[in-house]
């Protein structure tokens, strides 16, 4: 199995200026999507993700334009440093509804739910994402 098919490199920030980021990546980038996204996190009975520091293990329901799925991440954390790459499986649903029945049943609990719209750009060979999103 290739071990780089499920891994992801990520560095999130908030941009200081997104009005001048998003000029700058029109005029000089490639506009490639604008999508929507409703994520719900969840909290397994046996483990609490929220008691690691920093956080960096989730479960996740996307709903989404493109389709719903269902993830798992887990974070590279080295002497409590986040090591910006993780772990991550991710398949799609035919039913998310029926997912969130089964996730009820096995007493994995809702924790917060994230609105957000991203708008995706391909820069010098790197993808960037800039996402709004809401209540943050």
């Amino acid at each position: 199995m290739d071990s780089t098919k499920h891994l992801e490199i990520e560095i999130k920030f908030t941009l200081k200026n997104p009005d001048a980021t998003l000029g700058f990546l029109q005029q000089h980038g490639e506009f490639v999507k604008e999508s929507f996204q409703k994520d719900t996190y969840f909290l397994p009975p046996n483990k609490n993700y929220l008691e690691a520091k920093p956080i960096h293990e989730w479960l996740r329901l996307r709903e989404s334009d493109k389709g719903d799925s269902i993830n798992y991440k887990n974070r590279a954390v080295k002497d409590g440093v986040d090591q910006c790459y993780c772990d991550e499986f991710e398949t799609h649903l035919d039913s998310i509804e029926d997912m969130k029945k089964i996730f009820g049943v096995l007493d994995i609990k809702p924790l917060v739910v994230v609105n957000k719209k991203r708008k995706v750009f391909m820069y010098q060979g790197v993808e960037i994402a800039i996402d709004e999103v809401d209540d943050l």
